[in-house]
């Protein structure tokens, strides 16, 4: 596969792009680093990453980064280039986690951005573990995180990251999925709903935004048609998430 396509604009004006290339079962860390000098008419290869997977990049104070996992629910890690990402910072682990394909648990994420609120960095990561096999159509149990670092630490410090810990689905955020069942049962006219009819989604890949209001939001994509919102402690970066609402999308 050729998959989590990511991309960010250098002071100098170059155009820095990335993506996985994976197979199930085999590689899941190889990550081309690609260069446009030409606003994105042609670009270069310039290198290989092979300790990343689900990047994302960005650039902070003229330095340009790279987070991700590890491999599949692996490690996450950061490193940084100083030059344009022709070489890179040997990466640093931020969080461990489990092995590829080991259905354990560990780091899924994808190339989502990095957004600067009021002097911090926010980012979102999900905590994940397949419970047995593919082959037997188990999916995996994601619980969201946001992780973020004041913008004026040293972001490939681990100590300098704070997680708001994961969200497990209990509580208001289960309440509101059965709910929407129920009434998605009643309108289709199916009957009364028993727990195999509320098919759980998937919280993954969050995007922190920052609300009409100000304040800071992770949507994530849930089922088809379907998000998941959490607000996000702006004043304490370790709190958790809080549980909004569900609403409906394309």
């Amino acid at each position: 596969f050729l998959a989590s396509p990511c991309i960010a604009r250098l002071k100098s004006g170059a155009i820095i792009a990335s993506m996985d290339t994976h197979m199930w079962y085999g590689t899941e860390n190889l990550v081309p680093i690609y260069k446009s000098t030409d606003n994105g008419k042609t670009f270069k290869y310039v290198t290989d990453l092979t300790q990343f997977f689900w990047s994302t990049l960005f650039v902070h104070k003229d330095v340009l980064y790279i987070l991700g996992a590890t491999t599949l629910f692996g490690n996450l890690h950061i490193s940084a280039s100083y030059d344009e990402g022709e070489t890179w910072t040997v990466p640093v682990t931020l969080m461990y986690g489990g092995r590829a394909y080991s259905y354990g648990a560990g780091i899924h994420k994808g190339p989502m951005q990095v957004v600067n609120h009021k002097g911090r960095l926010y980012t979102t990561i999900e905590y994940a573990s397949f419970m047995e096999s593919r082959n037997f159509g188990v999916m995996a149990d994601f619980s969201p995180a946001v992780i973020s670092i004041d913008e004026n630490d040293d972001l490939l410090c681990p100590e300098n990251w704070k997680c708001t810990g994961f969200s497990n689905y209990e509580g208001k955020w289960k309440e509101e999925c059965e709910k929407n069942a129920a009434e998605s049962q009643v309108i289709a006219g199916t009957g009364a709903v028993t727990e195999t009819k509320v098919k759980r989604g998937d919280a993954i890949e969050g995007n922190v935004v920052v609300g009409p209001d100000g304040k800071l939001y992770s949507y994530l994509r849930w089922k088809v048609g379907e998000a998941v919102v959490f607000s996000i402690d702006e004043n304490d970066p370790e709190a958790p998430l809080t549980f909004e609402k569900i609403i409906k999308m394309p």
